[in-house]
């Protein structure tokens, strides 16, 4: 029996490991992601600003804690998304009138403007 060097069970094993499935869908995520990503480029939107900006265009008067839920994210980093978004006039939020401890965002016109581009492109990706 012939031994086997260390370093060739090695890069068997990292051949295996590569091959998993959770391995194979994080590479497609990240690829499809940076596809859709460069779509967005010259819209100065990542990913994360085009959902969000997205999701309170369809349904204004969203709370923080709604936009988390539905995008699958913490509050608080729904709400770091959401300040950037408000600070480039995308978005604009108010207090709640049924509830004090709450802050709703709706887009103002140049978000509507362009979460309705960022539709458009994602119909014809």
């Amino acid at each position: 029996m012939t031994p086997v060097r260390r370093s060739a069970q090695l890069d068997a094993t990292s051949t295996d490991a590569q091959r998993s499935p959770p391995i194979v869908a994080h590479r497609a995520h990240r690829e499809v992601r940076a596809s859709w990503e460069s779509r967005l480029t010259d819209l100065h939107l990542s990913s994360p600003q085009a959902s969000l900006l997205r999701a309170v265009a369809e349904q204004p008067g969203t709370g923080l804690r709604e936009l988390a839920r539905k995008l699958h994210t913490d509050p608080m980093n729904a709400k770091r998304i959401a300040d950037g978004l408000e600070a480039a006039g995308l978005l604009c939020s108010c207090d709640d009138p049924t509830d004090k401890r709450r802050r709703v965002l709706g887009p103002t016109d140049a978000g509507r403007a362009l979460s309705t581009e960022v539709a458009r492109r994602g119909r014809n990706w």
